[in-house]
């Protein structure tokens, strides 16, 4: 197959080691197959050469013989041509060694780096100096003026070429499938830096096409650029870039199970920059930390994608990224850092053996994580795993995955578990927009993301923080634990929903959010695992909040404990829940104490379909505790609320609800809608129901703060002769509150007293502002007593003389409106 890149294929020039007339670098050809490179020109530590062709045939060797004073051999190649190394190139003394060819490098099967120092091998330009001053990696008419300050930046253009390694690739394999460690044996192949140093590559374009690069305590760099500055520094006796100032990135490939690996006694890390890194046929990038150190590091940066795929002929191990810590130093921490992160069989896993903490595993992946299923045929595949876990004393590393989509399916696995006495570590998902857990097509194993134990070790917290959360057919979001050690808890955050939806025919698992204590498989496998045939922890519980809660199509919500120790409690929060379609959510034991399930329905908690709801205890234990908040508790179509004991008491149901429709207590299940707290052998449990109040605040009317006036508020009679009105136009459309009591309507009513006023009668279509003209106007005086004639009627009189006509007309309310 022919891949088209953006560069020109360069044939390899005939193989020779010749140096150019710019520098007094002179070679030595002896037995035609052995190069000794001497002279140079000198400047403090640094020794320059300068060549027009760099190529070690099969078999050859290219010998740099430097001065004991000199600390770095500075090696260009001008003549435009590739230079090939099938050979040797050796460096006596502890020097290190830049070999700089703007034209590429190819390392092929048989090349090999014999140096105690460092190796940089690069396709820039030019490299730069701390005193300004800037050698040219092409042809040259005048001998450079050299510097004795140290190297600072490599500078790369688009014309810069790429570099190749090429290998048989590794046979790693896991030494043992229980802790899941890699056989770390050096390889004796490949390309190899001093112990504890640095091999780096810089080009534009790097392959390992079964390549293999090791550095024994040391630091290996592949950094992937097309154009721009990559600094460089020096820590002690290792090197490191900075591509912080790079302008574009190209890509790194590494196939055929090529193999980088800095395994060591400590202090040691890979670092990989490129726009794409795609690793793919079982290739791996592994730093195993065998000291008492800590520090190690795995760094990936992407500007596109990282995309790890592919994996070895019996389906047992994928390309991707190890991190290993078998004594008392810190597992290497994994960092990757991306838009995008594709893996298909894929494996990112830290693992610890020994008293040390394993090394954490953070994943900033900014637009989606995608985690498939690699098939090798119909009869060999493997499920993509993002794990950290212990076999030792000490704690795996915590998982940290942050991106804005997740999808996890066809049997993947993100996990963090501990298998011996240390804890597991805690896995964390958080700033998701959508989490999706499924199988597209029939597979062996769900798609999981887990905490569990399986020693005496506890579990570690699982914690998702989303938007929408969806398990789909064989999706599983659990913790565990199948020994003495403790299940961690289950905490989800999903603002807009979490469906939980089992529809998938014919899947072993179905979906389920869970936290278990649990037997562990077949007999055989629990031996091999030292596992007690009984669990003695404890399950830990599951807090959802969300605003929707389904648990549709077979799927559980659950916490259960198959051992001596007590079920978990499931705390739920929701505007509505729905359990449907053989729906479940439950707290289930075999002879500890039942869980207790705590559900909160701001709106509903819906029931349908055969849909259950249950706290169940076997032998001695007592049945859980079941909690329902909600204005509607409705059950229909064979629905239940369950709190059964065996040999226990029954449990406790208390519903809090305006509106329990539906459901019916009863000491038995029937075809109905039933509610039972039954026990075979014990006491049966009880059922309370309440009316669920809400927020005292709700229904309240807020009242103003403004001071009354109270004389502001008492209007003056009006005149009998202007014809008064009083308007009310109501609320002008807005309707009543809610929360406002109801009255009845209060038409107006004229409840004047209705005289003769004779001659006096004014004409109500006159407007009041027309005075009554043609006599004085009658006063008419307020009553503030009354007298008995001596006819003995009633008569009304004034005894204060004040004529209400004497009143300001000004005050008179007659045109009001409200």
């Amino acid at each position: 197959m022919i891949t088209a890149f953006p560069f020109v294929y360069r044939t390899p020039a005939i193989a020779q080691v010749s140096a150019d007339t710019s520098l007094s670098t002179r070679v030595e050809v002896s037995n035609g197959s052995t190069f000794t490179i001497t002279d140079g020109q000198q400047a403090g530590e640094n020794l320059f050469h300068s060549f027009s062709e760099f190529s070690v045939p099969t078999g050859a060797e290219a010998i740099f013989a430097p001065d004991a004073s000199v600390g770095r051999i500075i090696s260009r190649v001008t003549g435009g041509n590739l230079s090939t190394i099938d050979g040797t190139v050796e460096v006596r003394g502890n020097a290190d060694l830049f070999l700089l060819n703007p034209s590429g490098i190819l390392f092929n099967d048989n090349a090999q780096l014999k140096l105690e120092g460092s190796f940089v091998g690069s396709t820039a330009s030019s490299i730069s100096f701390t005193d300004g001053f800037v050698l040219p990696t092409a042809q040259t008419s005048a001998a450079p003026l050299l510097t004795v300050s140290a190297p600072i930046g490599l500078q790369m253009t688009p014309a810069s070429d790429e570099i190749t390694a090429r290998n048989s690739g590794h046979h790693l394999s896991f030494s043992d499938p229980i802790t899941d460690q890699l056989i770390t044996r050096m390889p004796n192949n490949g390309l190899s830096a001093g112990a504890g140093r640095t091999m780096a590559f810089l080009g534009n374009r790097i392959n390992f096409e079964g390549g293999i690069a090791t550095a024994d305590s040391g630091n290996i760099e592949l950094a992937s650029v097309t154009e721009g500055n990559v600094h460089i520094s020096f820590d002690s006796n290792q090197i490191a870039l900075d591509t912080s100032t790079v302008e574009r990135f190209s890509h790194i490939s590494m196939t055929q199970q090529a193999l980088v690996n800095t395994s060591g006694t400590g202090n040691n890390g890979v670092h990989l920059w490129g726009d794409l890194i795609e690793l793919s046929d079982s290739s791996i990038v592994l730093v195993q930390n065998q000291g008492s150190q800590s520090g190690s590091e795995l760094s990936v940066t992407a500007t596109e994608a990282v995309k790890l795929a592919g994996i070895t002929s019996d389906g047992s191990l994928g390309s991707g990224f190890f991190s290993e810590a078998s004594s008392t130093g810190n597992g290497p921490q994994i960092n990757v850092s991306a838009p995008q992160m594709s893996m298909q069989g894929g494996d990112i896993r830290s693992v610890t053996t020994g008293s040390a903490t394993g090394g954490e595993l953070s994943l900033q992946i900014a637009d989606r994580v995608e985690a498939d299923r690699f098939w090798l045929s119909d009869s060999v595949s493997k499920g993509s795993i993002i794990s950290a876990q212990t076999s030792g004393t000490g704690q795996a590393g915590n998982i940290d995955l942050e991106t804005e989509r997740f999808i996890l399916s066809n049997g993947g696995l993100l996990s963090s578990y501990a298998n011996g006495a240390g804890d597991g570590g805690a896995v964390n998902l958080t700033n998701l927009r959508s989490l999706e857990l499924m199988a597209q097509r029939q597979v062996p194993r769900p798609s999981v993301i887990s905490s569990a134990s399986l020693g005496n070790g506890n579990g570690g917290r699982l914690y998702i923080q989303a938007e929408q959360v969806t398990l789909l057919g064989s999706g599983v979001i659990s913790s565990s634990t199948y020994g003495a050690g403790n299940a961690g808890d289950v905490v989800i955050d999903a603002t807009e929903f979490v469906e939980i939806n089992g529809d998938q025919p014919g899947a072993d698992i179905t979906s389920q959010i869970s936290s278990t204590s649990e037997r562990f498989g077949q007999e055989f496998v629990r031996r091999a695992l030292r596992l007690p045939t009984v669990p003695s922890g404890d399950a830990g519980s599951v807090e959802i909040n969300t605003a929707q809660l389904s648990v549709i199509n077979n799927a559980d919500l659950s916490v259960s404990n198959d051992g001596t120790g007590n079920a978990g409690n499931i705390t739920a929060s929701a505007a509505e829940i729905t359990i449907a379609q053989a729906g479940n959510i439950t707290a289930t034991t075999r002879s500890g104490e039942g869980g207790e399930l705590d559900l909160t329905g701001r709106d509903v908690i819906l029931l349908r379909n055969l849909g259950l709801i249950s706290s169940e205890a076997g032998g001695t234990g007592n049945g859980g505790n079941i909690i329902l908040r909600s204005p509607v508790v409705l059950g229909v179509e064979n629905s239940d609320i369950v709190a059964n004991a065996f040999q226990g008491d029954g449990g406790r149901i208390t519903i809090e609800s305006i509106a329990i429709l539906g459901l019916r207590l009863r000491d038995a299940l029937t075809p109905g809608n039933d509610i039972t707290v039954s026990s075979q052998f014990g006491t049966s449990g009880t059922v309370e129901t309440s009316v669920l109040v809400s927020n005292p605040s709700d229904g309240t009317v807020s009242l103003s703060d403004d001071v009354v006036e109270v004389d502001q508020q008492v209007a003056a009679g009006c005149s009998q002769q202007q014809a008064n009105q009083f308007i009310t136009s109501g609320r002008g459309g807005i309707p009543v509150s809610p929360h406002s009591y109801l009255a009845s309507n209060r038409p107006w009513q004229d409840l004047r007293i209705l005289q003769d006023l004779s001659s006096h009668q004014v004409d109500t279509r006159t407007s009041v502002y027309n005075q009554h003209t043609g006599s004085e106007p009658i006063n008419v005086q307020e009553a503030t007593g009354w007298q008995q004639t001596e006819a003995g009627e009633i008569e009304l009189m004034d005894t204060a003389s004040s004529p209400l006509s004497s009143m300001s007309t000004t005050s008179c309310l007659a045109n009001y409106d409200t």
